[in-house]
């Protein structure tokens, strides 16, 4: 599949890969993986190939078409460990604008 059939692919994955979206695939052997990103211009194409083993761990969901990494978990992932393991700083949350905080307070902070 090219890179300009990709876009009619990525209806089926149910992601948008012009939304900033890191779409990575993984060959049957486990020796390589894909990722294919959209940076505004064009698409990035990066290829790596395990040289002395294989990417062991792959993230699997019930439905079997796709699963949202964190970054860190990517990372992991590219390097070929399990990013099921990986442990990170907890995901980013919104915070509320100074003085319009939940609690009533003038911009409370948040733990």
């Amino acid at each position: 599949m090219g890179l300009t059939g990709y876009p009619n692919g990525a209806a089926v994955l149910n992601h948008n890969p012009f939304a900033g979206t890191v779409i990575v695939f993984r060959n049957r052997a486990g020796k390589a993986i894909k990722l294919l990103v959209y940076d505004g211009q064009g698409f990035w194409l990066c290829y790596k190939r395990m040289s002395q083993s294989r990417f062991r761990f792959w993230p699997s969901s019930p439905d079997g078409v796709a699963k949202t990494l964190l970054a860190h978990e990517l990372q992991v992932l590219i390097f070929g460990g399990d990013p099921l393991l990986a442990q990170g700083a907890p995901v980013w949350r919104e915070v509320s604008p100074k003085g319009t905080d939940d609690a009533g307070g003038p911009g409370a902070c948040v733990p």
